[in-house]
């Protein structure tokens, strides 16, 4: 099995095209505006200076109409009927010129703005363009270098650890059949090849965490490796946990929202890592009360993933978070293995919580060491062949 067979890695390749035909769409479509925007600009230049040229004759016309009343004037009373004729001439003539004196005036405007209209247009579409292609630019080559390092990743892999990772992303639930806890668990529990695999389709298509690891590796120019270790610690192995508790139950939800926000009557709020609406399967998360939903209904899922201490120290936290899943039909917080290293006596504590809650405590995700070591390979490059 190739490793494009795993990822479908050509949905690169129609990313960029679709990129690129895109701009050229959005080039030709300015391109479009601007000649029209050329050719209301040349209709009224050509109508301003029509508008001048009759204004010029107009104006010749009234001063030769006012020559003959003026000779007409001083001469004798038999002439009195052609000056009055002559005056009549001269009023239409001096009319004229004022309708076109003002025609004059708006072709000038019009000009005006055709003129501003194109140099605004122009200049809008020209920055418009020019942030278009400076976005291209940095998306292309963040597909084309998140695609070489995904391609890269899968050539270290041999065909046990492909498998395991097709295995993983081609799963698919049997319809109306109960969804079990041990394949929840088995959803969950991941392997460093599928978590790995996890970080490289996240680092290929999500850009803010492409961002984000490319900051972590230029630290390395500034800062020693291990004071970025502990930054990655803090946040990459919480970002990674929710990562795969999403994946591993997105396809049983006909809507899927992530971080959906609930504010309560105090004003203050929660958001919450995972919800589904309207299963398309039944889900069974354990054994007992309130711990499985029909078809139809919601699952609301918040993720912890730490040391026991953590853990142990979120309890307020992790109940005041649950508030925020009363409307769903079933809820749970899943977190890392690492709850199994509390004492009895505080582990017991810390699941009687959340059970009163109503999202009970189901520690399913690798350990936080696991996470960390994944998420630390990843950044640093020092993922070995499997």
């Amino acid at each position: 099995m190739s490793g494009s067979k795993v990822f479908s890695l050509d949905i690169f390749e129609s990313t960029i095209n679709d990129v690129n035909q895109l701009v050229d769409e959005t080039d030709g479509i300015s391109k479009e505006v601007l000649s029209q925007c050329q050719r209301v600009l040349d209709e009224t230049q050509s109508e301003e200076r029509n508008s001048r040229f009759l204004l010029e004759e107009a104006r010749m016309e009234e001063a030769m109409r006012l020559t003959e009343v003026i000779s007409l004037t001083a001469g004798l009373p038999e002439t009195a009927y052609e000056l009055y004729q002559a005056e009549q001439a001269y009023e239409k003539a001096k009319a004229r010129r004022e309708r076109l004196e003002k025609r004059y005036e708006l072709a000038q405007r019009c000009v005006e703005i055709a003129t501003q209209n194109l140099e605004e247009t122009n200049s809008t579409f020209n920055s418009t363009l020019n942030n278009i292609n400076q976005n291209k630019d940095n998306g292309l080559f963040r597909i084309n270098r998140a695609y070489e390092d995904l391609k890269n990743y899968l050539s270290t892999l041999n065909l046990y650890s492909l498998n395991k990772v097709a295995e993983y992303i081609n799963y698919s639930y049997k319809e109306k059949i109960p969804v079990k806890p041990d394949e929840i668990f088995k959803r969950l529990n991941l392997s460093s090849i599928e978590m790995t695999a996890i970080l490289y389709d996240k680092y290929a298509k999500d850009e803010k965490f492409f961002n984000l690891i490319n900051s972590y590796r230029k630290e390395l120019e500034t800062s020693s490796k291990e004071e970025i270790i502990i930054k990655l610690k803090k946040n990459l192995a919480g970002n990674l946990g929710e990562e795969i508790v999403i994946r591993a139950f997105a396809p049983f939800g006909k809507n899927v929202l992530t971080q959906e926000r609930t504010v309560m009557e105090d004003g203050k709020y929660t958001k919450t890592d995972l919800i589904l609406k309207d299963l398309k399967v039944p889900i069974i998360l354990g054994k007992g009360e309130g711990r499985g939903a029909r078809e139809g209904s919601d699952l609301a899922i918040e993720v912890k993933t730490g040391k026991s201490s953590y853990l142990y120290a979120q309890k307020g936290h992790m109940q005041f978070q649950s508030l925020g899943h009363l409307d769903s039909k079933l809820s749970c917080t899943i977190c890392s293995k690492d709850i199994k290293d509390l004492s009895t006596e505080k582990e017991e504590e810390l699941r009687k919580a959340m059970n009163n809650s109503g999202s009970p405590l189901f520690g399913m995700l690798p350990y936080k060491g696991e996470l960390d070591k994944v998420c630390i390979d990843f950044v640093f490059g020092e993922d070995k062949n499997v």
